[in-house]
Order: C-alpha cells, then structure tokens, then sequence
C-alpha cells in the first residue's frame, strides 16, 4: 500500500491524500488513517475511505507538520504506509482603508498592521505610478504596524503582498505561500485632461467650432456623458480645439458650455436655449482674440470654469463675434450616428446673441451635421466624500413566521452612487438587486444568509456583508397526568415537549 498526494501546503488551503493497494486477495475492505498528532483525525475529511481530504487548522509557527498512517485490509492481511504532511502559515495582515481619496499633491498615508512572521511585505503599484516597496519585516512575537505614506499624481491601486520568506523549503510547487489586498488610490482637485475623439482618424471640417469664411458663426455641439467619462465632480477651465489649417488671424469668440438633456438636434433650427443671464466661460471682449495655431492644438482657458456633474451631457457653444472673413480654417472632427452639431452663419452686419439664437439678422444660413470636433476639456476634480458601505436592518435574526420571514434593509446615502445587493452562497455572489438603495430580502425556510452590499461612486467601491437568520419556530407540548384534571391544593406532574 502506498500514499500519494502533495505534502506541502499552505495554511488556509487543503489537499487530497490517495492511498492506493494493490496485491494480496485485491479484496480491500477497509481503510484506517492514523496519527499521533493531537488533533491530527479531526483535519481529515474521513478515516476510514482510501481518498480522503486533509484540511489543516491554524497554525501559530512559521511551519507545522503532521503524520498519518493508512492501513488498508483484504480480510486476510493488512499493509500500511506514512505520509508526513507539512504546512506553512500564509501572512495575515489588516489594511487601514479599502480606498484612498486625496488631494493632488498632498500625502496619502495606508497602515498595514501584520501578524507576528510575515518576512516580506511587498507593495507595488503598476504603471504609471510605478510604486514600489520592499518591506523587511520583523520577525518579532507581537503584531507590528507598516506606514505608507507616497504622494500619488493618478488614480492608481496599490498591491500589498506578504509572504513567509524564510527559507526556499517553504514553497509550493514553487510559489510561496501569499496573501494580497489591494487599495484604491483616487487623486482630485487636480488639473487633468480628457481627449474626446471616437476610434477614428480625424478629418477636417471648416464649419466647426467657426466658421471663417463668413463675418459671423454659431455653433452648438453636444458631448454625451459617455464620451466625456468624467466620474467626480469637476470644474472645467479649458477646451482646446485641434486646427488642420488656418491662416493664424485671430477670431472674437465667445465659448459657453451648458449642461444638457438632448442627445441630438432634430432640426437645422434645434438649438439648446442658453439662459439670458449666463456668462460665457471664455469672453473674447474681456479676454482678448483667441490666436489658433496652424496645425496643432489651440488651448482656450476660461475666466469662469464650468462646474460638471458626472453622468451629463455637455453642449459647447461658440459664438463667433469678429465681424469680417479670413481663410478657410479647417479643424479636427470625428463623425457621429446622430446630428450632434448644428451651425448658423451669416454675412450680416450684427454678431449673434448667443442667449437669443432666434433674432433675425436678415440672411442667415443654416445646417446640422452628424460630427463633432476633436477637442481636449481640462478639469480639476473636486474631493469627494468619504465612500460609505452601511446596511441598515431592524432586526438581523428573527424567528420563522415574524414580519413574513421579511428583512426590510436600506444602505447609508452616498451622493452619486450606485448600490447593488447580493446573496452570498459558498463565497459566490448571487446578485439580488442592481442600482436601488432599499432592499427587502425574504425567504421562507429558516437559516442565515449572508447579505452583501456593493456600493459604488465614481469608479470606486465599497462592500459590506451582514449575516440575516431565520430561527426555527420550536413546537412544544405540556402533558399533564392522565387525566389533565385535579382536586385544589393537588399537586400535578407535568412535562414538555418539544
């Protein structure tokens, strides 16, 4: 009889043992595993089957070892064979945070508290942020604290690894035994940009976001919130524009942006009211000319940045104030599925009143066009509150039978965020409920499930789990003598039963 099976392992993880006999009457009747480690049968699965599973408990050293002994019967003789078994205790350690926000250019400080023999404690960050850290860790008899504190300048997740380094015999199939969390690291209020071009090459066009060859333009383009992907809160202070071709005269212009519901112009006419009382971002009479440059981006900083929420549209309107022609100024667009763009032009004698589109200045032409300019927005995010995970619930045990076997839940309100429920079986999430706050989970048989709450803003997100039991309802009777009668002052003997 031989046993077979992976002899290393690591703490947390299991293994399968195989003994396998072969000879004698080929009658093998039975199996006995052994062990003179306390507490060694209780690790098995099973003791008297030729495949059972070999489950280690915690462990306190750096490494424990354990040795069984199978012996199988064919009724007429037995055989036995060992197998010593030797498991390595995985790192355990605890992070302060699941997410970090912080202000561009300040500090952002993540403790890690270990458990006592962790020999390494590895932190790493990919590209482009390019952290990386070794730790060397005591080996000391109580828990210790690590403190990191780095400036990031992107939004990043920082890897945190521990593993038991301590000699090469500790490794598993040549992988040391490891333990990896991971943190979310969100920059804001810094100055960032985002580049607006679809998949495609861009083209020229000479109607967007001017129109030079006429005294006077203007243009209204829309920019879903999908294409913008902005995902805090925002000022935006700039817009550039790519030029193909212009002759490097300057051009009076007004810039607003405007958030919006539409998704597309319907008409050559459909132009989004801005209010009477807004004030461009960028004024061409308080700030100057704006100078496009041949060939390259033209950057237009705003005097007075447009506050952006996310998951809005934006409307760009440009109004085209200088009152005379110049050559034909060519810029970088993409195409569009629907009219995203709608243009008005006119070699009157009046600019146009971006607040009062419909003013009739005699002859005016105009067209809407399935296309968009290429353009960059620079914003700085704003910090966000602290992101909250917290399920709300009366009672977190009930018995079978109370309020219907119903918990009636909600989670903390976060601004802008998502929450999403779930039901988690054997480690799996099985999801119950995307995108509602309240949740009322119900079942009709009595045990306790586990309720996940996933809440997610702006790209980060934030989990909370809490255990909802369902008590059997217990069944009791009281028998009472054989008659269930007495006289006053008789004593009568009774029981229950349940």
């Amino acid at each position: 009889m031989q046993i077979s099976g992976d002899n290393k392992l690591c703490e947390g993880s299991d293994i399968q043992l195989t003994a396998t006999a072969t000879g004698g009457t080929e009658n093998y009747t039975s199996y006995s595993w052994t062990s003179d480690t306390e507490g060694a049968l209780e690790m098995l699965s099973a003791t008297n089957i030729a495949n059972p599973v070999f489950t280690p408990s915690s462990i306190d050293a750096v490494s424990s070892t354990v040795t069984y002994t199978c012996t199988v019967s064919d009724e007429e003789t037995t055989s036995s064979d060992e197998i010593t078994l030797t498991v390595y205790k995985k790192p355990v350690f605890e992070l302060s945070t699941q997410s970090v926000v912080v202000n561009y250019g300040e500090t952002a400080t993540i403790e890690v508290v270990y458990e006592p023999e962790p020999s390494y404690m590895n932190i790493t960050c990919p590209s482009p942020e390019g952290v990386n850290y070794t730790y060397k860790t005591k080996n000391s008899a109580d828990p210790d604290t690590i403190v990191l504190s780095y400036v990031p300048t992107v939004d990043a997740d920082l890897v945190f690894e521990a593993d038991n380094y301590y000699s090469y015999s500790n490794t598993i199939e040549g992988n040391l035994c490891k333990e990896t969390k991971t943190v979310e690291v969100r920059v804001v209020n810094e100055n960032k940009e985002v580049e607006i071009r679809p998949n495609e090459t861009s083209s020229d066009r000479k109607y967007l976001p001017v129109c030079t060859e006429k005294n006077y333009s203007i243009t209204q383009q829309i920019y879903t919130a999908e294409e913008l992907g902005i995902k805090e809160s925002s000022q935006i202070n700039s817009i550039s524009f790519y030029t193909a071709w212009c002759d490097g005269s300057d051009r009076n212009i007004d810039v607003y942006l405007v958030e919006t519901d539409k998704e597309a112009f319907s008409t050559t006419t459909d132009f989004v009211d801005i209010p009477g009382t807004a004030i461009p971002n960028y004024s061409g009479d308080v700030s100057g000319n704006v100078t496009f440059v041949n060939e390259d981006w033209t950057t237009i900083s705003f005097t007075e940045p447009f506050t952006y929420e996310p998951g809005t549209n934006i409307l760009v309107c440009v109004n085209d104030k200088t009152g005379g022609t110049a050559g034909t100024f060519e810029f970088g667009h993409y195409s569009t599925t629907e009219a995203r763009s709608i243009v008005r032009y006119s070699s009157s004698d009046t600019p146009y009143d971006a607040t009062n589109i419909d003013i009739n200045y005699g002859y005016t032409t105009d067209s809407f066009l399935n296309q968009n300019n290429h353009i960059k927005l620079g914003y700085v995010a704003e910090a966000q509150a602290e992101l909250v995970a917290e399920i709300n619930v009366d009672d977190e045990e009930i018995c079978d039978g109370d309020n219907a076997n119903r918990f009636e839940m909600y989670a903390t309100k976060v601004e802008n965020a998502t929450y999403d429920w779930y039901l988690v079986v054997d480690e799996v999430d099985n999801l119950l409920a995307e995108d509602v706050r309240e949740y009322t989970y119900s079942n009709a048989n009595p045990g306790t499930y586990n309720i996940k709450l996933v809440v997610t803003q702006n790209g980060l997100t934030k989990e909370a789990t809490i255990p909802l039991t369902i008590n059997p309802t217990p069944n009791a009777a009281v028998v009472m003598g054989t008659n269930g009668y007495g006289f006053v002052d008789e004593k009568i003997g009774f029981a229950t039963t349940e």
